[in-house]
């Protein structure tokens, strides 16, 4: 019976070392693999701080030329309107003078109780009266 007893018992013992050399297998490869894991996380957070750095670039050359083309926009509506202006502006001063002349006429005219017919004194007198109004008033 002894014989059978050291037989089961020697079982046993593989049946532990084995055991206890798998738990310290699988215990390596555990480790092995949370050293993989950190060594992968490691690489994301330096992944990810590559594209939040390189969005952030990005993100700054759009804003520079969406900022870029809103001033070159601005300054060209400001160039139309700056042109448009000045077209209405000669314009009405076309105008003004050519009212101004006729009505300086009939003034004069009822003035001196006659007709004035000279285009030539006429047209010297508005644009002489049209550089008073333009200029600039007298500084004291």
């Amino acid at each position: 019976m002894l014989p059978r007893f050291d037989t089961v018992l020697a079982q046993r013992a593989e049946k532990i070392e084995g055991g206890i050399e798998r738990a310290e297998q699988i215990q390596a490869d555990a480790q092995a693999a949370l050293a993989r894991y950190t060594a992968g996380l490691s690489q994301a957070r330096g992944d990810a701080a590559r594209i939040r750095a390189r969005a952030r670039t990005e993100g700054e050359r759009i804003l520079g030329e969406a900022r870029s083309t809103a001033e070159q926009e601005r300054d060209r509506i400001i160039g139309v309107g700056t042109s448009h202006l000045q077209a209405q502006r000669a314009q009405i001063l076309a105008e003004l003078r050519a009212e101004l002349g006729a009505v300086s006429i009939v003034v004069a005219g009822r003035v001196l109780g006659g007709s004035l017919s000279a285009e030539g004194a006429h047209s010297a007198m508005v644009e002489g009266c049209l550089a008073e109004l333009m200029a600039p008033p007298p500084t004291l």
